[in-house]
C-alpha cells in the first residue's frame, strides 16, 4: 500500500494492520479523514501518524510527510519502524539529506540490529555517499542472516562493487549464487 516498508521484526499491531487493509481502495482525502478520526480517539498512537506520513507521501507532500514521521518519533522516539521509512523516505527525495537519513537508519539498527531492510537502507546510503566498503560490509551482513532479503542485498553488493570497480568482490559474488 505505502512505499514505507515495516520490518518483519517490528510487524504492525493487528488492529493497525487491518486499518492499513481497510485504507487500500480509498481516495487520498478518504484515507486522511479516517486516518485523523484515528488520531482524535486515540492521539498517543505514532502509528497513525506512520501511516499518516506513507499517505502524504504518496501524495508528495514533503513537507506533511516530514511532519508527520516527526509526530510519530516525538510519540515514541524508539520507534525503529518510523526511523527506518523516515530515513528511506529522505535518501529517496531529489536532494536527500544524506546525514539526516543516516542519523535515523542509525537509530533504527540501534534498536533492531538484526533486521536486514534497515541494513540495506544504511548500505544504500553509503553507496550514494561513495562509502564503497561500509556498504559492502552491510550486504554482506544481509546475506549472512540468510532471510528473504538476499537479493536486494545482492542488488546492493553488485552496484556498489560495480561503482567503486571491485572486480574481485563482482567475481566471487557471482560464482557464490552460481551464475
Amino acid at each position: 500500500l505505502f512505499f514505507s516498508f515495516v520490518s518483519f521484526s517490528q510487524m504492525m499491531p493487528e488492529a493497525v494492520s487491518i486499518f492499513e487493509s481497510e485504507l487500500m481502495e480509498l481516495p487520498f482525502d478518504e484515507k486522511l479523514k479516517r486516518i485523523d478520526k484515528a488520531i482524535q480517539k486515540k492521539t498517543s498512537d505514532p502509528w497513525n501518524y506512520w501511516l499518516k506520513a506513507s499517505v502524504y507521501e504518496l501524495m508528495n507532500d514533503d513537507a506533511k510527510v516530514r511532519e508527520n514521521y516527526q509526530k510519530a518519533l516525538i510519540i515514541d522516539s524508539n520507534f525503529s519502524a518510523a526511523h527506518a521509512s523516515f530515513s528511506r523516505y529522505i535518501y529517496t527525495n531529489e536532494n536527500p539529506n544524506l546525514k539526516e537519513a543516516l542519523k535515523h537508519i542509525n537509530k533504527a539498527i540501534s534498536l533492531e540490529p538484526s533486521d536486514s531492510y534497515f541494513h540495506i537502507d544504511r548500505g544504500t546510503i553509503y553507496l550514494m555517499t561513495q562509502q564503497y566498503d561500509l556498504a559492502i560490509s552491510e550486504a554482506k551482513f544481509v546475506l549472512g542472516l540468510q532471510d528473504d532479503n538476499e537479493i536486494p542485498a545482492g542488488k546492493l553488493l553488485l552496484e556498489t562493487t560495480y561503482m567503486q570497480g571491485r572486480k574481485d568482490i563482482l567475481k566471487n559474488y557471482l560464482q557464490r549464487i552460481e551464475l
